[in-house]
């Protein structure tokens, strides 16, 4: 802030006020480019960009899904997990088949038990269809029999 006395008239010693507006852009220029605050904060960004690859956070309820499936019954495929597998299957079969006159259930409640189903249902069918295709090749090769195994994290990773 500069302050100065005006010269002329009957209020010789009244103080006038002036604020420079260049003050604030050469506050400016100081702080973002002799500190280097722009120039060390978009380094941070890019390489923050860089490094996570565009994937910040990266979550897929069907992939969780199925991994919960394959992790709970890994290993060598048994008719108790096929039974579990044809189970689940006939209780999805039986939510998106089921109606409210039916059910006993409102019909909001019945559209949210089907929402909710969907959620896990693609990674439910990526699991039931690994079981079928392990069953048939188990079924059509059993010197060569094939286990359940989870398969796909290491593509997340990539």
């Amino acid at each position: 802030m500069r302050i100065r006395r005006e010269k002329e008239g009957p209020h010789y010693f009244r103080k006038k006020v002036i604020i420079v507006p260049d003050l604030f852009l050469h506050e400016l220029y100081k702080v973002c480019f002799v500190h280097k605050a722009i120039i060390l904060g978009g380094a941070l960004l890019a390489a923050a960009i860089v490094l996570s690859r565009g994937n910040i956070e990266y979550s897929d309820m069907s992939e969780d899904v199925y991994r919960y499936y394959l992790l709970e019954n890994e290993g060598g495929l048994t008719w108790e997990k096929v039974q579990y597998f044809e189970e689940k299957k006939e209780e999805y079969d039986a939510i998106f088949s089921m109606t409210a006159e039916e059910s006993g259930l409102s019909e909001e409640e019945v559209l949210h038990k089907k929402s909710n189903a969907m959620y896990t249902y693609g990674g439910f069918m990526r699991a039931y269809n690994q079981v079928q295709y392990v069953l048939g090749r188990n079924a059509s090769d059993p010197e060569h029999s094939l286990c359940l195994v989870y398969e796909t994290g290491f593509e997340i990773l990539l």
